[in-house]
């Protein structure tokens, strides 16, 4: 696996390390060694995207990405969300034999320890894009929060239907 990290700050220099630390500390788990993000800032934001520019960032990830296949990594790790959600779409305009799973440090830690693993379902929502099912797999949850079921179907739509590749 390959471990996206952010360096160039204290913070992000110490999670970075303390992750990777953590991580190699569970058996059969190979880390590979690959380039560090300090060219885009502390995470994957959106402010840090707009700032940087959407569509280098995006060129920049599938780079990385593909560089991290190359080395025979079969997923990559996210330490932040931001990150992770900018992994899960940036690969979405890609054939799904190029993709690699996009895991976060803490599935990896509870699976590592035996405990329970959640679904990642803004990865499986993204990929999906269709917004009359996610909305029935999600009517309890939206019912039981006393959630507008049109609201709920606009965001939904906003986050995980049908994408313009040219965005």
């Amino acid at each position: 696996m390959a471990v996206h990290t952010h360096h160039g700050f204290p913070e992000q220099d110490v999670d970075s390390d303390g992750v990777v630390r953590i991580l190699s500390m569970i058996p059969k788990l190979e880390i590979i060694d690959m380039p560090q993000w300090s060219i885009v800032g502390r995470h994957c934001s959106d402010t840090t995207l707009r700032n940087f520019g959407k569509e280098k960032y995006l060129a920049q990830m599938v780079d990385w990405i593909a560089e991290a296949r190359r080395r025979g990594a079969d997923r990559v790790v996210s330490i932040y969300h931001s990150c992770h959600r900018q992994m899960v779409l940036s690969q979405l305009d890609a054939p799904p034999e190029s993709r690699v799973e996009v895991e976060n440090y803490l599935g990896l830690m509870a699976r590592g320890l035996g405990l329970p693993l959640h679904e990642d379902k803004f990865a499986r929502f993204s990929t999906l894009g269709n917004v009359d099912q996610i909305m029935h797999e999600l009517a309890g949850e939206i019912a039981k929060s006393g959630i507008d079921p049109e609201r709920a179907r606009r965001a939904i739509k906003a986050h995980f239907g049908a994408r313009d590749p040219s965005c």
